[in-house]
């Protein structure tokens, strides 16, 4: 055996592994509210409690909106999981 199809091997195995004990996500804001806040509806879905704090946050902190970098990270990583 190769060490490449040995590494890709073990690179499937580990991505399954971790694949069946991932948690399941909740949906933190139900529709009525996503409505109520204005959110688009391309964004509603499981970061959109993210987008709300972030929005919040920019909104609060205007013009100083850099003051919410943290809020911005966690919104755009919680996009790139889903």
């Amino acid at each position: 055996m190769s060490v490449q199809f040995f590494t890709f091997l073990q690179l499937t195995v580990w991505s399954e592994f971790f694949f069946l004990f991932r948690f399941s996500s909740v949906m933190p804001l139900t529709k009525d509210e996503m409505y109520a806040a204005g959110i688009p509806p391309e964004e509603m879905g499981f970061c959109a409690g993210v987008l709300l704090k972030y929005r919040t946050c920019v909104h609060n902190n205007r013009p100083w909106f850099t003051n919410c970098i943290h809020e911005k990270h966690d919104y755009l990583h919680c996009k790139s999981e889903e």
